[in-house]
């Protein structure tokens, strides 16, 4: 049940600030919040976006196009001019590569799509560079994978051609979801994540996947819960995040089904090699869709980035503590921040 993203803004690049509250924003500051304010923009409109139509890559042609004309026409200062230029370069080479898809696949040349989704591969693990020098987090991603390109099928990039994610939220469309008193075939929600040690399995295409991990192995259910089986989705993402994919020592997932009324509800764990840092945990509530969230209280006294809509009919809730990050999603009207208590209760660790 998870990814992406509903619309409340992200207070970012506070160390920037001034420490002192009553301080004016600097102008580096307000640039910055502009140009993320674009990047959210966009990123909304694509994530409303059935990856499966056949308008989906005109769609996100559109969508990237108009982002990318907002930031051309923004003048960065001097001090993240040089940043910036390499970051809008990127986007308007993205922008290419998107209308050579959108062109390619009602055509049905196959040749030049596959060309251009791995070339649009390279250019989003590049584009991660100037965002993070930037610290324009809500930009990590905005581009989604090629997957959209395919009209539900894959295409693998040509021989000798890699072509690697390196955002973020490995998957950028809202999954399917059910109603409450509907149980999914194998599972309600499709939350990209990963492992420890990545299992690898090659399908019919021979592109890679990696899988997350079963939760339920290493994890006791809340009282009132019991793990169900579910189909972990390829998560291999997290493991190339520029941020976090290299601290990353434990990713699991697994979903609860309550013995009362039959509810789902998903969990994902994270284990980092080090405690989280600020700009880890901004990496981290975007990678589990809830970046546009804001911070509330669980009545257990847990301080949670919890983001309301994450996707249709779907409330994400996220939990970081030293070095172990917690996400738990269900539907909208549920009680997550409880379950998030209840959770935490059974497994302190």
């Amino acid at each position: 049940m998870k990814r992406l993203v509903a619309a409340a803004l992200t207070t970012l690049l506070l160390g920037a600030c001034s420490s002192s509250s009553t301080s004016a924003k600097q102008p580096e500051d307000e640039f910055l919040d502009t140009v993320e304010t674009a990047c959210r923009d966009a990123s909304t409109l694509i994530k409303k976006i059935d990856k499966t139509d056949s308008s989906a890559a005109a769609d996100v042609y559109s969508a990237v196009s108009d982002m990318s004309d907002t930031l051309d026409g923004l003048h960065a200062p001097t001090a993240l001019k040089a940043d910036y230029d390499t970051y809008t370069t990127n986007i308007d080479e993205q922008v290419v590569e998107l209308q050579k898809i959108s062109v390619a696949l009602p055509a049905g040349d196959t040749s030049a799509q596959q060309d251009a989704v791995a070339k649009l591969a390279t250019l989003r693990g590049s584009a991660d560079t100037s965002v993070n020098a930037l610290e324009i987090f809500s930009c990590l991603g905005v581009v989604p994978p090629g997957d959209f390109a395919t009209g539900g099928t894959t295409v693998t990039a040509p021989p000798d051609t890699v072509a690697v994610d390196t955002t973020s939220p490995p998957e950028t469309f809202p999954p399917e979801t059910f109603p409450p008193d509907t149980v999914a075939p194998d599972t309600v929600f499709t939350i990209p994540q990963p492992t420890d040690a990545p299992t690898t399995t090659i399908d019919t295409n021979t592109s890679t996947t990696v899988l997350p991990g079963d939760l339920s192995v290493d994890a006791t259910a809340p009282a009132g819960y019991t793990w169900v089986a579910y189909s972990p989705p390829d998560v291999s993402g997290l493991y190339t995040n520029p941020t976090i994919g290299k601290l990353v020592t434990y990713y699991s997932g697994a979903e609860l089904q309550s013995n009362t009324d039959g509810s789902t509800a998903t969990v994902y764990v994270v284990k980092l090699s080090s405690d989280f840092t600020d700009a880890d945990i901004k990496a981290y509530q975007f990678w589990e869709a809830v970046e546009n969230g804001t911070d509330v209280t669980t009545p257990g006294g847990l301080t949670v980035r919890q983001e309301l809509g994450a996707f249709a009919n779907t409330d994400c809730a996220v939990y970081t503590s030293a070095s172990r990050g917690v996400t738990i999603c269900t539907y909208t009207g549920y009680d997550g921040l409880s379950l998030m208590d209840a959770y935490i209760a059974a497994n302190p660790g």
